[in-house]
């Protein structure tokens, strides 16, 4: 690994995390109807290789999930990174059941129908996401067009990591965000990760804010 953040860093990048999670929960609220809470419960920079490694118990859950590549500039310097939105297949379920104002329940499969809601949801609220990071930091990122996979987590998780161009090679910077429905019961989790050859130049514009 290469040196580690500070405590301060950290701090900052957490705040960070959570205003955009915060920008990303309006959205979906918008989307939904209903309230929405959001907060960052992971930030770290750790070996793309051992990325699965905290999901030891959930690895082989069926999951929903929208993928959506992430690039831009900061710095002058190319970002790639990736995002993932996720929801255990049975509740994903009954999210699109409320996306559509049916009764909990009434929905058994992902059919494109529903992977047009989805796609919705996962454009929208990941690129509210960015658009807080954006103001915030004072770069550009820009999310790509989503995927919708229905697979289990571990083959997901491995997806992104070949998506990150430091894959086998360096760290990424691993921002975790859960997200809860509460008068549902319903939750998500919001994974973004961003490649070595971005995370000095985040580091960079943290230690310039820190310093003003």
């Amino acid at each position: 690994m290469g040196e580690p953040f500070t405590d301060m860093e950290i701090d900052a990048l957490r705040e960070i995390g959570n205003i955009g999670a915060g920008n990303a929960s309006v959205k979906i609220s918008e989307i939904l109807g209903q309230k929405v809470d959001m907060k960052v419960t992971d930030l770290t920079v750790i070996p793309l290789s051992s990325l699965a490694e905290p999901m030891k118990g959930n690895a082989e859950d069926m999951v929903v999930s929208i993928f959506l590549r992430v690039g831009g500039d900061v710095e002058g310097s190319n970002v790639l990174g990736s995002i993932v939105n996720m929801f255990q297949k049975d509740l994903a379920l009954r999210l699109y059941d409320l996306m559509c104002e049916k009764p909990m329940g009434s929905t058994h499969f992902i059919d494109e129908r529903s992977q047009e809601k989805f796609y919705l949801l996962g454009r929208e609220t990941s690129q509210a996401y960015l658009n807080a990071l954006c103001k915030l930091l004072g770069i550009r990122l820009i999310a790509e067009d989503p995927i919708l996979t229905v697979n289990k987590r571990s083959i997901i998780m491995k997806f992104m990591m070949q998506n990150i161009p430091s894959y086998n090679k360096e760290d990424v910077l691993n921002i975790r965000t859960e997200f809860i429905i509460p008068n549902y019961g319903l939750k998500g989790e919001f994974v973004l990760l961003f490649g070595f050859e971005s995370i000095s130049e985040f580091r960079a514009i943290i230690n310039k804010m820190l310093n003003q």
